[in-house]
């Protein structure tokens, strides 16, 4: 399989003395601004008092309670707050800590970055300072805090790596934990290294559901104080109301209604169920009858008990629906002949948007906006699609990809004309309100990670809200004013939900859990006896795997359970375990760059690109066209310069780059999460000790329907759905990676090349643990991989990005830019493609090129006069007529454009201040970071009839400058109509040059100047033509 000449490198640099790595960088947790005492000072006096509470304030429930709660708070123990929703805690709370301990400082976390944003938004505004005065937030990538700072809102992410660098006591004197009933990993942690630390600060809990009695077991100390809730009415309705409320018709070839078609009319003849109670009774009557015959019934009996079990209904809805009638489904659920049918059509694990859309048009006509709870990013799409034709409404995504900036789009009001529609994920549960909501559509499913236990993979599925969720999303309808809630399952499955959500801990795999509880507790020790004082601790099967898998992958010591130096690294990078393995070994084989974006696109509910995108991209893997796609988003590229970072900062800086990126690429994958199996058409046969599992590629992977080709496959993340088990993201790799990184049997294979690979492998495991260089191995996996080494950047030889924090392209040669760097509001692929088409961003960059040559003198010659000893290189006569004339053209060509684009040089010039001065929006957005070349990129895109691309670069110019309401609006309609239409343009034609002064064009000045010019080469071309062919010297002639 492979070639001598591959073979022979391999044996040579196999037989070599390993070449040291680069010294590392110190393996310390990284510094400021993570560090404690950077975030939070100690304050001994007050020089800045919290202002009272108002009058209103004190109508809160929250400052009835207040003797209990402050008894609470001089206890030595713990403290548990349950107030339910509307009682004010999550606000009130930290005022009344500033306001009775005076020299308190107080750090609150919430689960999400939205809720410690936009709670330390409205206690400052309450405590009348701005935010990052006497309150302020640290979230990932985001901190506003000030010297007068004592209260700071932070996620459960930044809390850790506080507490990893200093102690709790140290940090604070009061930490607050919110929302505690969700039970996420990360408070898990966090409750378990407080449990274990001998000084620890005052700790209060927070939560409107939690069941109390799994804290009060678990804190003996622990102090309940209860507050009720003041919420306004909410009428809470359920998937029958609705269908009676809207009379919707579900159609049948609708994305909503069952694949196999409405549950038939008449009710599910249980015969299997008569029948085993038959040979039930059988069995009884022959108990002291002949054994053969009982045995033979007990045979019959397990038979028909599978078959049964075999034609369950899978989900509550179906169940409860098959044994009624349309007419029993009529009666029950109070529904006319219309809405029964719609309810035994639809698909209960499908979201029904058509009744969701039915709904929202209904509210119209009433006061108030609209919040929808889906499962995820996939849901959120699909509706804002569907939506998108009603002009009536203004649809805003939420969900934990989108920025601060834009998450916090939500909270402002919306326009007078239009209804507002937040389209949310369980990030709008809890510890958040928007005043305006009156209506909630909760479509009771959620998406969450599930460990299968034979494989040791987690998967997302998506399964039935908890009863908690549920409370928690009916009560935002009415935080401020009365509301209704739709909750889109039938009634009598309310009470068979799960009373709570399983602890995140139960449905992950936890190595990289016990890396980090190791780093933050440091602690030594199997998994299982470092988690046993876990509130919810792992079995010893899972705390077993869990040490098996940190010693296979060099993190742990197998003799005594310590944290290797390497482990040290992987516990402080937050990513999972093959993710944080994978991003070091790209370090050491000279891919940083690229495995750091990979790992951003594959991480960022953000990289949801289209398949047909991708395929554009890549055919055969989705982590090529991801890392070519990903190179065109700037939120990615954010991300993915965070993780390089931080690696850098563990690792000291990268020794090289790889010359071929894609096989040390895929090394780092591989060598990190070996998931690789056989792939036939559509098909991948996953093999496990317990069982094969039969997975397909997912609807958006380029490997879906992909019948031409068969091989391995390398994939990432499972998702469960009612069809089957999917693979997100899945690579074609060539059989000598699967035989260099995996123990399957590969036929081509012999077994000295084997033995070759597998010795290989074994010194790229020290490459990766830091014992030797990888420059070599690097080079070698080039040649062992040489099936993988193409193009990864996506883009025509001889360009390339420029690596800036925006997205820019550029020609190379000799190793410079010699273009002017033009922005693509289109992804790579569709560039190439449009490339060929003459059209789009890299076909102007080609022009911008051509036109470009000539001035730094890659263009038509200029003629130069020979004198002297210091006289130019000789040129023929030919060539300087051609290049005389070539001169003329150019000059001519040049004024030309110039006179009659004068009345479009400002727009070229500086588009961004045209555009702002005649929106009347300089003062405003004067500030922002708007491209003027992406204004002239949008403006050529309109002028092109691409009206598509003309939109996605907009979208990210009003997505940069932070632009919201009106002002969006007006910058679109004035970019879409190609910046036509405002006074200043009908006016004249001016734009200010470098001294800040207005530069007038017009014909009349132009006109005399290209004349003059054209004389002067004229002139050139008469001397020219006097000397080389002679004729009588002309006027110019005399003058030179």
């Amino acid at each position: 399989m492979l070639p001598s000449a591959t073979k022979a490198a391999l044996a040579s640099y196999l037989s070599s003395s390993p070449k040291p790595a680069a010294a590392a960088a110190a393996v310390l947790p990284p510094a400021a601004p993570n560090s404690t005492k950077a975030l939070l000072q100690p304050h001994p006096t007050n020089n800045n008092p919290p202002t009272p509470p108002t009058k209103t304030q004190l109508t809160l429930p929250f400052y009835s309670h207040l003797s209990p709660l402050d008894a609470s708070l001089t206890a030595s123990g713990p403290t548990l707050l349950i107030g339910a929703t509307g009682c004010g805690k999550s606000t009130q709370l930290p005022q009344h800590l500033l306001r009775t301990a005076s020299t308190s400082t107080i750090v609150v976390a919430q689960p999400r970055r939205l809720a410690a944003t936009s709670i330390a938004s409205r206690v400052s505004s309450e405590l009348s300072s701005p935010v990052g005065g006497l309150v302020g937030y640290s979230i990932r990538g985001d901190t506003r805090k000030g010297r007068d700072t004592r209260c700071l809102f932070v996620t459960y992410g930044v809390l850790i790596r506080m507490l990893a660098s200093d102690s709790a006591a140290a940090l604070c004197t009061h930490l607050v934990l919110d929302e505690v009933h969700e039970r996420s990993a990360d408070l898990d942690l966090i409750l378990l290294h407080l449990k274990t630390s001998k000084d620890r600060p005052k700790i209060i809990l927070m939560s409107a559901t939690v069941d109390e009695r799994v804290f009060s077991s678990y804190l003996p100390e622990l102090t309940v104080v209860t507050v009720p809730g003041r919420t306004f009415p909410v009428e809470r309705q359920y998937l029958e109301h609705a269908l009676a409320h809207t009379n919707y018709i579900c159609p049948l070839k609708s994305a909503s209604a069952r694949p196999n078609g409405p549950l038939p009319d008449d009710p599910v003849s249980d015969t299997l169920t008569a029948e085993i109670t038959s040979v039930k009774k059988l069995i009884d009557d022959t108990a002291d009858g002949n054994p053969d015959v009982i045995s033979n019934l007990k045979k019959r009996l397990a038979s028909l008990t599978s078959a049964q079990n075999s034609v369950a209904p899978k989900d509550p809805t179906t169940a409860l629906l098959l044994p009624l009638s349309l007419n029993q489904t009529q009666t029950k659920f109070s529904l006319n002949p219309t809405a029964a049918r719609s309810l035994r059509t639809l698909d209960p694990n499908a979201i029904p948007n058509g009744l969701i859309a039915r709904l929202i048009e209904k509210h119209m006509d009433t006061p108030g906006d609209v919040l929808v709870f889906l499962p995820g990013l996939k849901e959120i799409s699909a509706l804002q699609s569907h939506l998108s034709s009603n002009n009536e409404i203004l649809v805003l995504p939420l969900h934990s990809s989108l920025s601060t900036a834009e998450q916090h789009k939500v909270f402002l009001p919306s326009p007078a004309s239009k209804t507002k529609v937040i389209l949310a994920t369980s990030i709008a549960e809890a510890s958040i309100t928007v005043p305006s909501i009156t209506l909630v559509i909760d479509s009771c499913l959620s998406r969450s990670q599930s460990l299968d236990p034979t494989t040791n993979l987690s998967h997302l599925s998506t399964h039935l809200s908890s009863k908690s969720s549920i409370d928690q999303r009916a009560g935002r309808a009415g935080r401020v004013q009365a509301g209704t809630c739709y909750h889109l399952i039938l009634s009598p499955i309310v009470q068979s939900l799960q009373p709570s959500p399983e602890p995140e801990i139960s449905n992950t795999p936890i190595d990289s859990f016990s890396l980090r509880a190791r780093h933050l507790l440091r602690q030594t020790g199997p998994t299982g006896t470092i988690l046993k004082a876990l509130l919810t601790p792992p079995s010893a099967t899972v705390s077993k795997t869990a040490d098996e898998t940190l010693i296979k992958s060099s993190a742990l010591d197998p003799a005594t359970f310590d944290l290797t130096s390497h482990g040290t690294v992987l516990a402080q990078l937050p990513l999972s375990l093959p993710h944080a393995r994978a991003l070091v070994a790209s370090s050491r084989l000279g891919v940083l760059e690229p495995i750091s974006l990979l790992l951003a696109a594959l991480t960022s509910p953000s990289s949801d690109f289209s398949v047909e995108e991708k395929r554009r991209a890549d055919k055969f893997s989705d982590h090529v066209a991801l890392l070519r796609l990903a190179r065109t988003s700037p939120k990615i590229k954010k991300e993915a310069e965070r993780l390089s970072k931080l690696t850098r900062e563990l690792l000291g800086p990268n020794d090289f780059v790889a010359a071929s990126p894609l096989p040390s690429l895929f090394a780092s994958l591989l060598i990190s999460s070996p998931q690789v199996a056989p792939f036939y058409p559509s098909s991948i046969q996953y093999v496990t000790p317990a069982r094969t599992h039969s997975l397909k590629p997912h609807l958006s992977s380029v490997l879906h329907g992909l019948n031409s080709k068969s091989g391995h496959v390398f994939f990432g993340d499972v998702m469960k759905l009612p069809s089957g088990a999917m693979v997100m993201d899945a690579s074609l790799i060539p059989s000598e990676a699967v035989a260099l990184f995996t123990e399957l049997e590969i036929s081509s294979v012999s077994s000295e090349e084997k033995e070759l690979l597998r010795s290989f492998r074994g010194r790229i495991e020290k490459i990766i643990i830091g014992e030797e260089g990888g420059l070599e191995a690097s080079n070698l996996l080039a040649l062992v991989l040489k099936h993988v080494v193409r193009d990864w950047s996506g883009l025509p030889p001889g360009w390339e990005y420029e690596e800036d924090r925006k997205i820019w392209i550029t020609r190379i040669e000799g190793g410079k830019g010699i273009s002017s760097m033009t922005r693509p509001t289109e992804s790579a692929s569709a560039a190439v493609a449009k490339k060929i088409s003459a059209s789009g961003s890299l076909a102007r960059a080609e022009k911008e090129l051509a036109r470009k040559g000539g001035d730094r003198g890659t263009g038509p010659a200029t003629i130069t006069k020979a004198s002297g000893a210091g006289a130019s290189k000789k040129i023929t006569e030919e060539e300087a007529k051609l290049a005389v004339k070539a001169r003329l053209k150019a000059e001519e060509d040049k004024e030309r454009k110039k006179v009659t684009a004068a009345s479009k040089a400002s727009s070229k010039v500086n588009s961004v201040t045209k555009m702002l001065r005649e929106l009347d929006l300089e003062e405003k957005y004067a500030s922002a970071n708007i491209s003027n070349d992406l204004v002239v990129d949008i403006l050529a895109f309109v002028k092109e009839g691409e009206k598509e691309e003309a939109e996605k670069g907009i979208d990210g110019l009003i997505a940069d400058a932070e632009m919201i309401g009106g002002s969006a609006s007006r910058v679109r309609r004035y970019l879409l109509e190609g910046g036509k239409g405002s006074a200043s343009a009908k006016k004249g034609k001016s734009d200010k040059g470098r001294g800040g002064k207005a530069v007038v064009v017009s014909a009349a000045t132009a006109a005399p100047e290209l004349k003059k010019k054209k004389k002067k080469v004229k002139d050139d071309l008469s001397l020219l033509e006097g000397d080389g062919g002679g004729k009588k010297k002309g006027r110019g002639s005399s003058r030179r």
